[in-house]
């Protein structure tokens, strides 16, 4: 397993539980992950623009993962909804990623936590830099 990966399951292992929304999920797998890692998360919304990608998430993990319909720059959820808020990967796509990212914080607890895990681009990477970070 590369260090990115270890740092990440660390980081997962440590979330602190509770309802979590992964924004721009995709396929589900970064809900997963938060599901799989994460002692105390008991469910994640994963939200896509698309149910598309999210439709192969295995009946069996539907009961702690929930597909929906959303976009990132528009939450359908009141403030102060989500323990934990995290965007896997796909941050660059948005056309206006610091409004995801204030909405992502709005549906947050206060002290609630919020995970980015974005690719980056820059000088003196090492080869798993250059893929992700």
């Amino acid at each position: 397993m590369s260090d990115g990966m270890v740092i990440l399951e660390k980081a997962l292992n440590e979330l602190p539980g509770g309802i979590a929304i992964d924004v721009a999920s995709g396929s589900g797998n970064f809900a997963r992950a938060v599901i799989q890692c994460s002692r105390e998360t008991r469910m994640v919304v994963a939200g896509d623009i698309s149910l598309k990608g999210l439709k192969h998430i295995p009946d069996t993990e539907l009961q702690n993962i929930l597909p929906a319909a959303l976009e990132g720059d528009r939450l359908p959820f009141p403030d102060s909804t989500f323990d934990t808020a995290t965007i896997s990967n796909s941050l660059h796509h948005m056309e206006k990623p610091e409004v995801v990212l204030a909405e992502m914080v709005r549906v947050l607890i206060p002290g609630g936590t919020l995970m980015v895990r974005e690719m980056f681009r820059g000088g003196n990477q090492t080869p798993a830099q250059q893929t992700h970070n």
